[in-house]
């Protein structure tokens, strides 16, 4: 499936604005914690898809939607709460680096799930952005200490569960691609969201911790930006999805999103730019380079 300009252009809107967001979040994580804050964007994402949902006159989805949408929100719900889980157990150096494998599985799985297969040289542009994104957010000490990080790896579960992160995540959104076949873009957008936020309030009524979803009156400009933001992001990417090969799509996500990651954290949090990470979003870039050929 080659890129088309509209699929470049839809790609790229998608993937800045995950990369936005994702600055946006981080914010808001200083009032919210994890769980709340991903009901409370679920609520309010599932708000505006409801509007964009009636606008558009979408009709409802044909049969064989709800096993591929079922997946989806499993997925995307069990790939949030690995995520959440390994930063607990686990020290941020050690598991972060360990997403940057999601367009890998993608490749894997996408084949077998979508007939979707990578050229040769796409492929290779996937293993550059991968290998960047993966020096990217390697800790300083584990690159003068390669042995500590391998003893890490084999002693912190957290780097096993976020690598389960990135695996459930890359099936999730196979799984969008799936189910953007029975139904349209916005009906499947209201679902997704709706359906991750209900599980989660489920989650938070378990833990006798609904009142936690209060804190939000602390940030109310910032999440409205957050909900604009966000549901702009899933709304391209469902977008793109179809008319892309999605491990692609996710390489030139995870290329962008990291690099807006760097400027973002110079811009807005004081982070220094370093030569690391330069050389990282230069491999990172040369892969797209290679995956649009």
């Amino acid at each position: 499936m080659p890129f088309t300009p509209g699929a470049v252009l839809l790609t790229l809107s998608a993937s800045l604005s995950y990369g936005s967001f994702d600055a946006v979040r981080k914010k808001l994580a200083n009032t919210l914690q994890p769980l709340p804050l991903t009901a409370l964007l679920g609520l309010g994402q599932a708000l505006f898809f409801a509007v964009w949902t009636l606008s558009s006159g979408a009709t409802l989805p044909l049969p064989g939607y709800l096993p591929q949408a079922a997946a989806s929100i499993t997925f995307s719900l069990v790939g949030n709460l690995l995520f959440m889980r390994a930063l607990q157990v686990s020290p941020l150096s050690l598991t972060i680096p360990f997403l940057s494998f999601s367009p890998v599985f993608t490749a894997l799985f996408s084949g077998a799930l979508l007939g979707e297969f990578p050229r040769s040289i796409q492929a290779l542009g996937i293993a550059w952005v991968v290998l960047g994104a993966f020096l990217l957010n390697l800790a300083k000490e584990d690159l003068a200490s390669p042995t500590h990080f391998l003893r890490g790896v084999t002693r912190e579960r957290g780097c096993l569960l976020m690598l389960g992160a990135a695996l459930v995540w890359a099936l999730g959104s196979i799984f969008d691609k799936r189910a953007l076949v029975y139904a349209s873009v916005p009906l499947h957008a209201l679902v997704q969201s709706l359906g991750i936020a209900l599980a989660i309030l489920f989650l938070l009524l378990l833990r006798r911790d609904v009142g936690s979803l209060g804190n939000v009156r602390h940030c109310r400009g910032l999440y409205a930006v957050a909900i604009v933001v966000a549901s702009l992001a899933q709304g391209l990417q469902l977008l793109a999805l179809p008319l892309v090969v999605v491990s692609l799509y996710e390489a030139i996500k995870r290329c962008i999103g990291m690099t807006l990651a760097v400027i973002n954290g110079a811009l807005f949090f004081g982070e220094p730019v370093t030569p690391r990470k330069l050389l990282s979003i230069a491999l990172m870039g040369t892969g797209v380079v290679f995956i649009l050929a």
